[in-house]
């Protein structure tokens, strides 16, 4: 079954630092993990020996605290569901059924759903039968997700920064999408762009354009993801480079035609940003002689 871009980078987020399953499981469901020494992300396939392939999102083992115990203390199976599926209520039980036993250790499912009526389908309890098992899944949903709006509530977990911008970027922007800029730096930039348009996408316009004029103090380094994502933003970078352009050409000229130019002055013509300024001032250095002619 073919993914979409929302699905892989939500269990990317995850799979970029596991330990932030335990930091949301603890912080958000008061769910008792065990003191581990590491998070580790383990093989997602799940198959038996039962002939039908069977393969999580991820699958995350955390380390005993001593080093010499290679087994570990806690497992935790991560889903991202973005609708219902009727197939995974028979589906989940098998992935637990089959950490427990392979890893011989307490094994819960985290299911994260960006739409709050899927969380509450998927944290129905899955009955296996009479007098059968009953199995809980920890599902978070938009209203699981704290409205972020300080650096110090995502300092041990920035991971929640992008989920809180998700699940409440569209009603409580100027809380939540500051926090979220900031929280970027602390990504490499190849996942912050990624998280970036995945929060873009889910944001209405005026909540978007809220964020790009935000990110006009964050560097953008890949142009097709800001043309594509950030239009605000890439027409900014335009105007930029354009101007930047137009600044080394004026300079040039005067240069060519032996016209001085005092520091402050030069700082004057290298810090416009205003195109049109530029332009006349491009068309004055063709013939200026003297650095008065310029600003005249």
């Amino acid at each position: 079954m073919p993914v979409s871009f929302e699905h892989e980078a939500l269990i990317d987020l995850i799979r970029q630092r596991p330990e932030s399953v335990a930091d949301l499981l603890r912080r958000q469901f008061d769910v008792k993990v065990p003191d581990f020494r590491r998070a580790v992300l383990l093989p997602a396939d799940l198959t038996n020996v039962m002939p039908t392939e069977y393969r999580a999102d991820a699958v995350i083992a955390f380390e005993d605290p001593d080093p010499d115990v290679e087994e570990p203390v806690y497992a935790v199976v991560v889903e991202v569901q973005l609708r219902p599926l009727a197939r995974k209520k028979y589906v989940w039980p098998v992935y637990v059924a089959t950490v427990h036993a392979r890893l011989e250790c307490p094994v819960s499912i985290l299911v994260i759903c960006p739409d709050l009526a899927v969380a509450k389908w998927a944290a129905i309890p899955i009955s296996t039968g009479e007098p059968g098992l009953l199995l809980e899944l920890v599902a978070l949903g938009p209203d699981q997700v704290p409205v972020v709006a300080t650096e110090d509530d995502v300092v041990d977990c920035r991971e929640l920064a992008v989920l809180s911008a998700l699940a409440h970027g569209g009603e409580h922007p100027g809380l939540v999408l500051p926090v979220l800029v900031a929280s970027l730096e602390r990504f490499n930039p190849e996942d912050a762009q990624v998280y970036l348009q995945l929060v873009a996408q889910a944001l209405p316009v005026a909540a978007r354009n809220l964020l790009e004029e935000m990110m006009g103090t964050v560097q953008v380094s890949d142009i097709e993801f800001a043309k594509t994502v950030l239009p605000r933003t890439y027409a900014r970078l335009m105007a930029e480079g354009q101007a930047e352009g137009e600044i080394q050409a004026i300079l040039a000229v005067l240069k060519a035609r032996n016209v001085e130019v005092p520091e402050f002055l030069r700082t004057r013509i290298s810090t416009c940003t205003d195109l049109e300024q530029l332009e006349i001032w491009i068309a004055r250095a063709a013939t200026a002689t003297t650095i008065d002619e310029l600003f005249a």
